[in-house]
């Protein structure tokens, strides 16, 4: 009787382990779906200033590591900064804006942006994190089940135990 409940306790019913999977793959994609929307939404600035601040944010301090030219205070980012307030004054496009600057500081000044591929460079560690988290849960749920299957521990098996935690306890007491 005890073999047929450890048997039917080992092995979880077709129903049992489908039922988690769609779970786990609607949230999944809930979450892609999230950053996805996330990554590509942009409001776009209302005004001149807004819009200024907007550039100067997609371009790097030509002499500066690690700033912005919205965030640097050095001469030259205040004089781009400067050069394109005076060009979104004048109506330029804020394409045309960026390459007149990448063309006068021709060392990639430009920042890169959270779309097509650079968006992907986002996402793929929260993918990976997410297919790690779901990866451990499986093999959790898969180790859980053998236990099952094993069943309670035997005389032997405690037998067995005492006996290897004796030998490391006198090897432990040898000088």
């Amino acid at each position: 009787m005890s073999d047929s409940i450890d048997a039917g306790a080992a092995r979880p019913s077709l129903n049992q382990r489908v039922k988690g999977w769609p779970g786990w793959l609607l949230l999944a994609a809930i979450a892609a779906t999230l950053i996805a929307v996330g990554a590509s939404r942009s409001q776009g600035p209302s005004n001149n200033a807004e819009r200024i601040d907007a550039i100067a944010k997609q371009l790097r301090c030509p002499v500066c590591a690690g700033e912005t030219v919205y965030e640097s205070r050095v001469a030259s980012a205040m004089n781009i900064k400067a050069d394109i307030a005076r060009q979104v004054a004048a109506g330029t496009p804020d394409a045309q804006i960026k390459s007149s600057i990448e063309r006068a500081f021709p060392d990639s000044v430009l920042v890169p942006d959270g779309k097509g591929v650079n968006a992907l460079l986002w996402i793929l560690p929260v993918i990976a994190v997410v297919t790690g988290l779901g990866a451990l849960a499986i093999v959790f749920r898969r180790w859980k089940a053998e236990a099952i299957a094993l069943g309670a521990p035997t005389d032997d098996d405690r037998a067995l135990v005492a006996a290897a935690l004796d030998s490391n306890d006198e090897h432990d007491r040898e000088p």
